[in-house]
């Protein structure tokens, strides 16, 4: 900063620019479709995030799905029974939505929504 003045390449976040198209939440149980749905979905151009392709052993996973919700234009959430039963994906949904990220629902099973 030069006298008061930011100066150097702007940030994603200043930009309004996000890092990630999609976010993909999932119950680990339903791991083999997250996989699949995530590579149709680059093939198509478009950047995912998925837990398990995105995030390094030596990071602090936690932070970084915080990170990754607010750094994504939507939030596909892979709805399932499994999913549902899930701590984690139901804390994943609730911070997207606390946050007021766009959630996509796309089922996978028949369960309820």
């Amino acid at each position: 900063m030069r006298g008061g003045v930011k100066t150097g390449t702007p940030s994603l976040s200043s930009m309004n620019m996000k890092q990630y198209d999609i976010f993909i939440s999932y119950s680990r149980t339903d791991i083999k479709l997250a996989e699949e749905i995530q590579q149709t979905l680059e093939k198509f151009g478009l950047r995912c995030f998925r837990d398990t392709s995105n995030i390094h052993v030596s990071e602090d996973w936690i932070d970084v799905l915080s990170d990754r919700i607010m750094d994504s234009k939507i939030f596909l959430l892979l709805g399932s029974s499994n999913a549902y039963r899930s701590k984690w994906t139901k804390r994943e949904v609730l911070f997207a939505d606390n946050n007021h990220r766009q959630i996509v629902p796309y089922m996978i099973d028949n369960a309820q929504l």
